[in-house]
């Protein structure tokens, strides 16, 4: 078995290219946390043959990248998920999991965003970005 990573290999990344070709993932700078998260939606799938038990199938899935960090003024992903998140616009995003760059991207919309400016300590960023078109896809394979 190959050895534990520091997170600090987990990033959250924009397209900065064009809409279609060629993609440039750039990540976000001065990231602190990130998150991948995929969820399902659970279906009761009781029936008279479960015998007291509650079993479950998967319904519709949610694709969630989470991130927060320390914002910079001449930050241009960060400026870009500023002004796609005031639009209500769509981009290509991406979340790199270990050091080998794989990870998953897809169309996503910031269902979240703050950017707020504690007194005396440097500005700082959250954002939720949730899948809005499409089904992720792999970035590349471990």
């Amino acid at each position: 078995m190959a050895g534990i990573e520091l997170s600090r290999y987990m990033y959250v990344t924009i397209n900065t290219g064009t809409a279609t070709s060629p993609k440039v993932y750039s990540q976000l700078g001065n990231q602190v946390n990130g998150a991948l998260s995929i969820s399902a939606n659970t279906i009761d799938a009781a029936n008279k043959t479960s015998a007291g038990w509650a079993p479950v199938i998967s319904g519709l899935r949610q694709f969630q990248i989470t991130c927060d960090g320390q914002a910079a003024p001449d930050d241009t992903v960060l400026d870009k998920l500023i002004r796609n998140a005031v639009a209500g616009t769509s981009m290509d995003s991406g979340a790199v999991l270990f050091s080998t760059g794989h990870g998953y991207y897809a169309t996503c919309q910031a269902s979240q965003m703050e950017v707020n400016g504690p007194s005396q300590q440097p500005t700082q960023y959250r954002t939720t970005l949730s899948l809005s078109t499409g089904v992720p896809a792999l970035f590349k394979s471990p």
